[in-house]
């Protein structure tokens, strides 16, 4: 899944001053070289991709594995590359690659991966600040012995240059709790970057625990 392997890439690069600044606040990315800074992004990528659990993705488990058929795989890759999408579709297939890998890397409690979804100018609903916001996830996302999750019913429904709105049902279980929510995700593009802006939960409902 090259493309998916390039997006995340990107990604992580885009977003790894704002990792460092929280981990080694006054470091600045500037002092790294490129290369060690290639280096950082990559290890974070396959980190993620190592701990990330499938995903349950309109029931329908989403995993990213290196296939034991490498001349299948090559062949798939080569029909994917062949077939062409319009502008609507690519975006909407963007859209759900960055909703996947943000529910992803919640599902696999890496905190730090989770955060990277998150624009700069995130403002948190129920929050005075973003730091506040930022440390309430990190107890929720690493506090569970473990977490799963499914998402359902993936609906756009608007998109204009550089900003997108989304609705998705999140199911959401740990040991001794479980919902489902509906959400809905404002995001922006930043470059060649879907971020989330802002984030609201439209409806809530508690399900029997695991």
């Amino acid at each position: 899944m090259t493309g998916s392997w390039l997006i995340r890439m990107v990604f992580v690069m885009a977003r790894i001053e704002p990792v460092l600044s929280r981990l080694n606040p006054g470091r600045s990315m500037q002092v790294l070289p490129k290369a060690q800074l290639f280096l950082l992004a990559f290890c974070l990528f396959v980190v993620g991709k190592a701990a990330a659990q499938p995903l349950d993705i309109n029931g329908e488990v989403v995993s990213e594995t290196v296939s034991e058929n490498p001349a299948a795989a090559g062949e798939a890759r080569e029909e994917v590359v062949e077939e062409q999408l319009d502008p609507e579709e690519q975006l909407g297939l963007d859209l759900r690659n960055v909703i996947t890998s943000w529910a992803s890397a919640w599902q696999s409690q890496m905190d730090d991966i989770y955060l990277l979804h998150y624009d700069p100018d995130f403002v948190p609903e129920g929050f005075s600040t973003l730091a506040d916001w930022e440390a309430a996830r990190r107890t929720r996302i690493s506090g569970p012995d473990t977490i799963s999750i499914s998402l359902r019913e993936f609906e756009l429904l608007t998109a204009r240059e550089n900003m997108a709105v989304v609705r998705l049902m999140l199911l959401y279980s740990r040991p001794g709790y479980a919902d489902q929510t509906r959400k809905e995700l404002v995001l922006r593009l930043r470059g060649h970057i879907w971020q989330i802006t802002q984030e609201r939960n439209l409806d809530v409902q508690i399900l029997p625990s695991p």
